[in-house]
């Protein structure tokens, strides 16, 4: 099993610590920065699987990073943890940092291990989902050139498995 690289992005030591403990027992992998800047600068470096990133920080809002992180690596997992949340601020997590989740602090020790895991589950769909679509295209353009060099291959009839049947 896949041990998952995880970005806690915090301004209070006090949260990553208790993050870093609530997740003592799960197999990740933890990265901690104090900043958006800083974050970003990680993310430059190592090859990041979840960010969970705090709204209110210095210098960068939560969304700025989530919004960078979504551009320059749209596999990554996003969640927005925060002190307080509003609609606004959800909406904007949502339309521009495409987050998985959001979790309002004080959180919940479960909640918080439920929604990891939720978001590195949805991450591997869409890769997956990426990945078959990329094999689909493939195919249909290997198709597309079959019928062009030879016409009306497409017509001929088939089994069950689609292979063509000789007469």
């Amino acid at each position: 099993m896949k041990k998952y690289a995880v970005l806690l992005v915090d301004d209070e030591p006090n949260i990553l610590n208790a993050i870093k403990r609530s997740l003592r027992d799960e197999d990740y992998e933890l990265y901690t920065a104090p900043d958006g800047k800083s974050a970003l600068e990680l993310l430059k470096r190592q090859q990041i699987d979840l960010i969970i990133v705090d709204q209110i920080m210095p210098g960068m809002t939560g969304v700025e990073v989530l919004k960078f992180a979504r551009l320059r690596h749209p596999d990554t997992a996003r969640i927005m943890l925060t002190g307080n949340a509003n609609l606004n601020m959800a909406a904007e997590a949502i339309n521009q940092g495409e987050v998985c989740c959001m979790l309002v602090k004080p959180w919940d020790d479960t909640e918080l291990k439920l929604s990891i895991q939720m978001s590195l589950d949805q991450m591997e769909l869409n890769k997956k989902q990426r990945r078959m679509l990329a094999m689909l295209q493939d195919e249909s353009d290997k198709l597309g050139r079959l019928e062009r060099n030879y016409p009306g291959i497409s017509d001929l009839e088939k089994d069950d498995d689609g292979k063509i049947l000789l007469k």
